[in-house]
């Protein structure tokens, strides 16, 4: 870089900036927001930027607004007991009365080379929004592991820079009747060939405010790093009496005939053609709390969110809904199950084949079913007693209802009556499970493999996943993986008594079923797994013109009026279906 934009130098942008209309507010640290090349050499700039600040409360602001840059400095919050004996506790903010004024909302300590710079975050802050460390940020739980405390890490960890999430610094603030001071130093830098024409004078003062300071300097550097035609001394002091017998040596016993020194004065001659460019900008920024405060401790937004409880068009507001005899139940499209469930702590826990509980956290769960025509249904008191960001994530999905609640969920909820059903999500598990226990009693050997999978493989056969006819075929894949794929093909061989026999597991398991149990007719047991193992091609391979995929789904019994997520459902299910019988055969 030859040539610097003089807006950039003199820093038009930061010095109009406006961290309070920001998503993510600065609270502590530095960083360098650019670094090209080495200093002194041509080409070299960087920008750097230092922030500090702290919590003020609003009845002090007056006693804040006489403190310059250098009242900010993070050595404030060592804990020290002063000369009066008065002690200083870590933290506080005191003005330059030493009066406190309020407190640091982050704490920087340095340790020593080894473990660099320590950040410790406001622990009344912490807890007030129930935040916990992940990495390095932190996140709100009861806001869908959202994160809320962001922080950077640079040069070998010298360097750190936190951010808070405004919407939850605001909302602090409001709560504590306070503002936050945001103090920050901007730095740029630059070295040029050639002298500006902008630049009229070796510094040129570009605003004076009180708390809105800018300078420019610009001068000559030598490729050493010195000004040219400097001046300089140079001093050297030495003995000659050393005496090396000597196990304690203590020189206050020699005279001065031992000392010696000499000096010069030098000119650094070097020849310059390049400059030195030097902005720097000093600012100050009030940053105020909301109205009021809505996420602090157990409160919540007071927003009242609205829901299409019937088929009038009309909404009405969640939050007349929260009693138990309301009596009413809400209608959800499919997709908010993956929306749920794809968070930390997010599952589904199925009790029967429409009825089950939907997790978006580990401690906080739903009770729903699934109607007909693939709605999700929930009583609407269940819905409107959620945590605000889960209720936030339900109305975003919510509809009209389509032939009503589902009837599992009503016989279980409204006539308390036992429902003999089982959702095939479950019971694949606990029948391929059952198939490897069987064929361990039976030939003592494993015929399932790949167990380590297994976990994050069943998490993928959920009738959820399918929204359309690509989905339903990665389905098939992942029952194959699930089932035919883990299934030890040498565990057949052997047990059928030929080892070198060439055929696939399918082709395997039915010469077993025929040749060990006498199965009359195992081609018939073994064929969904068949038409399974084909249509999961389908997601893998280029198609066939002449590949019957209806056929394959009708011979699955898949009924393809259906939504898809009970199509989903149906190919569990038949899967499932088939290793029962073939369990049975045994």
């Amino acid at each position: 870089m030859t040539q610097i934009d003089h807006k950039w130098i003199s820093m038009q942008s930061p010095r109009k900036l406006s961290y309070a209309t920001k998503e993510w507010i600065p609270v502590y640290g530095m960083r360098f927001k650019k670094k090209d090349g080495k200093y002194p050499t041509i080409g070299f700039s960087e920008d750097f930027e230092h922030v500090e600040t702290g919590i003020v409360l609003n009845k002090h602001k007056a006693f804040a607004n006489d403190m310059s840059w250098s009242d900010w400095d993070q050595d404030s919050v060592t804990p020290y007991i002063s000369d009066d004996k008065s002690y200083h506790k870590t933290g506080n903010l005191y003005n330059k009365r030493y009066n406190i004024i309020g407190e640091r909302i982050v704490m920087g300590q340095y340790i020593d080379a080894e473990y660099k710079n320590q950040i410790y975050i406001n622990q009344d802050f912490i807890l007030a929004y129930k935040l916990v460390k992940r990495g390095d940020g932190w996140i709100c739980p009861k806001d869908g592991d959202r994160l809320v405390i962001r922080s950077e890490k640079f040069e070998d960890r010298s360097l750190q820079f936190v951010e808070i999430r405004s919407e939850y610094l605001k909302d602090y603030l409001s709560a504590r009747d306070a503002s936050l001071r945001l103090y920050f130093y901007r730095e740029r830098q630059a070295v040029v060939e050639n002298k500006p024409s902008y630049i009229e004078a070796e510094e040129v003062v570009i605003s004076d405010g009180p708390h809105n300071r800018c300078t420019v300097t610009c001068h000559k550097v030598t490729p050493s790093r010195d000004l040219p035609n400097g001046n300089g001394d140079e001093v050297k002091l030495w003995r000659n009496d050393l005496n090396e017998e000597d196990t304690i040596t203590d020189y206050n016993q020699y005279d001065d005939d031992g000392r010696f020194h000499s000096s010069r004065t030098f000119i650094n001659t070097e020849i310059v053609d390049q400059y030195h460019l030097y902005g720097r900008l000093w600012r100050g920024e009030w940053i105020s709390g909301n109205k009021h405060s809505r996420l602090n401790g157990y409160s919540e937004p007071d927003d009242d969110l609205k829901v299409q409880a019937d088929n009038s068009g009309e909404k009405v507001q969640l939050s007349s809904l929260r009693y138990e005899e309301v009596n009413k139940y809400l209608w959800f499209k499919p997709e908010v199950v993956r929306n749920l469930t794809s968070r930390r702590g997010g599952r589904i826990a199925w009790d029967t084949n429409e009825t089950g509980y939907i997790y978006a956290a580990y401690d906080s769960s739903v009770h729903f079913g699934l109607n007909s025509q693939g709605l999700i249904s929930v009583y609407a008191y269940d819905i409107a007693k959620l945590p605000y960001w889960q209720r936030e994530i339900w109305v975003g999905y919510n509809c009209p209802p389509n032939d009503g609640v589902s009837k599992e969920l009503l016989k279980i909820q409204i006539e308390c009556a036992p429902v003999r059903s089982s959702a095939p999500e479950k019971v694949i598990s606990l029948v391929i499970n059952h198939f490897d226990s069987l064929f361990r009693k039976q030939y003592s050997l494993p015929v399932l493999q790949g167990s380590n999978e297994a976990e994050s493989l069943v998490k993928l056969i959920d009738r959820f996943r399918v929204n359309d006819d690509g989905s339903l075929e990665s389905l098939a894949k992942n029952l194959v993986k699930f089932t035919l794929e883990r299934i030890s093909k040498r565990s057949l061989k052997q047990s059928i008594g030929e080892p070198k026999l060439d055929c696939g597991s399918i082709g395997l398991l039915e010469r077993l079923l025929a040749k060990n149990h006498g199965v009359k007719d195992c081609q018939r047991l073994v064929n969904p797994l068949r038409d399974l193992n084909r249509l999961q091609q389908l997601d893998s391979h280029l198609r066939s013109e002449n590949t019957n995929i209806e056929g394959l789904y009708q011979s699955l019994g898949i009924d393809r009026t259906k939504p898809y997520v009970w199509q989903g459902a149906q190919l569990i299910k038949a899967t499932a279906n088939s290793f029962i019988k073939i369990c049975e055969s045994f």
